[in-house]
This record gives structure tokens, C-alpha cells and sequence, in this order.
């Protein structure tokens, strides 16, 4: 029953899609952004010990925002230029041991710093193809680069426990976004769908991954954990791995004619 009920929606996709005209010309679109990015790649010059001290890199959060120029090529594929822009984060669990910190820290000590840090620009090229057309909508496959620029930044993050005039500090990191002050290119690919409303806007919501190509890591630094008898030391590393959502609004410059 279930695969007669998937057969027939199928069919009754094909149709429609078949059957349908392009509505979409040449536009304009504003595109708003929220991207999941696999945490930071830590090196440890320390033995790793399951709940033991250490700093845990999370999954962190960009968001951002972009224009784009799109220009139909025949009924089907289009390609686009635009320029973008947004922001980064850091996200870090830190673990110390009670018998590893100061002698005046009675248990053990859980800590997160969660903030967005790195500030970048580019362009963006990309090349669609609508896969399904319908009376007033598409779903459309984009895939293309984008060349990010990120604003050379230096992070300095520390921990101190105690009070003001005999405070310990027992964790410090110091990160530097794009210190090469070179561009990094990502691929990126774009599963969308648009509707039309009325003759000249469109709204549309997509899902997208991205990745480096070129350009390697853009956040680079150390880290260091401070005990009572010993100082344990790392290093951080980030490169651009993501999945993520867009929100489309656009404008039809002329209506397509078929």
C-alpha cells in the first residue's frame, strides 16, 4: 500500500513538473543564512584521559547574509553572481580535575565559552538547474564556489578561578583568524525550492553543505591548561566543514516568457 501511495505522488510530481512553464527570468535575490560547522580540530601534547582535564571542541554556529544577481539560460538553468557576508563562532567545553586545579578549588570544574568571533566576506558564483518546474514554483540544484575572505582577528579567551587579588587562571587560549591574510574557497551545493508571489517577487527556502577546497585552515592557535604542579598544552585548528538552511527572498526583474 505504502509504495502504491509513493508510486502515485511520484507520478502525479512528474506530471506536474512536466506540464509546468518556467516563471522565473532574470532576479534578484537576498539570502539569509544559518550554518552548523564541525568544531575545532584540537592536537594534544598530553595524553587524553576520558573526563579528565581537557577542552572539548563543539559543533559552532555562522551566520550571514548574501546577494545575488541570477541570469536564466534557456528553461532550465540559470547561473548567478553574488556577494556575501557574515560571522563565525567558537564553542568549548573545559573539564579540570579537582586534585589537577589550585589547592582553594574544592570539586571539579565545568566551564563552556560560547562566542562569535571571526568576521568574513567574499563572492559567490554558482550554476542551477531546475529539476522540477511547476505553475509558480521550482525546485532547483545549485552548486558553485564561494571565495571567503575572513578579517584578520586575534582571540585571546582565559578561566581564572578565585577572587580578584588571588586569582588562578587555569585555562588560556590564543586563536588567530586568516593570520596568512589569504582567501579560502569552499564548494558549496544548494538543494532549493522558490515560489512565486504575484509577478515580480518569490520567496524560497533551501538546505546547502559546503566544504574547503582550497585555502586550508582559517583559525589557527594554542591553548594551555594551568594545574597547581603541571601545565597541560595544545593546539586548535578550524577549516570550513558545514550543513545549513537559507531563507530566499527575491524580486523578477521580467517575466519569464515561453
Amino acid at each position: 500500500m505504502k509504495n502504491s501511495m509513493l508510486f502515485t505522488f511520484c507520478i502525479l510530481l512528474l506530471s506536474a513538473a512536466a506540464s509546468a512553464q518556467n516563471q522565473f527570468g532574470n532576479s534578484l535575490q537576498l539570502s539569509f543564512s544559518g550554518d552548523r560547522l564541525t568544531p575545532h580540530t584540537i592536537t594534544r601534547n598530553y595524553d587524553f584521559v576520558p573526563f579528565g582535564n581537557d577542552i572539548s571542541p563543539k559543533q559552532t554556529a555562522a551566520l550571514g547574509g548574501q546577494i545575488t544577481y541570477t541570469h536564466r539560460l534557456g528553461e532550465r538553468f540559470s547561473f548567478g553572481v553574488g556577494l556575501l557576508g557574515g560571522i563565525d563562532s567558537d564553542y568549548f567545553l573545559l573539564q579540570i580535575n579537582e586534585e589537577f586545579a589550585p589547592d582553594f578549588l574544592n570539586e571539579d570544574f565545568f566551564g563552556n565559552f560560547f562566542e562569535f568571533s571571526y568576521v568574513y566576506g567574499g563572492l559567490n558564483l554558482t550554476a542551477g538547474y531546475d529539476l522540477f518546474q511547476f505553475k509558480k514554483s521550482a525546485i532547483t540544484l545549485n552548486t558553485g564556489v564561494s571565495a571567503l575572505f575572513f578579517l584578520p582577528t586575534g582571540l585571546m579567551t582565559s578561566v581564572t578561578l578565585g577572587g580578584l587579588n588571588n586569582g588562578f587562571t587555569v585555562f588560556a587560549n590564543d586563536l588567530t583568524a586568516n593570520g596568512s591574510g589569504k582567501s579560502h574557497y569552499l564548494s558549496v551545493w544548494e538543494l532549493s525550492y522558490r515560489h512565486r508571489l504575484g509577478e515580480r517577487f518569490f520567496i524560497g527556502l533551501g538546505t546547502n553543505i559546503k566544504f574547503t577546497v582550497a585555502g586550508g585552515n582559517y583559525v589557527e592557535g594554542t591553548y594551555k591548561i594551568v594545574g597547581q604542579n603541571e601545565t597541560l598544552t595544545g593546539s586548535l585548528t578550524k577549516r570550513w566543514i558545514s550543513s545549513g538552511v537559507n531563507l530566499h527572498v527575491g524580486f523578477v526583474f521580467a517575466k519569464k516568457q515561453n
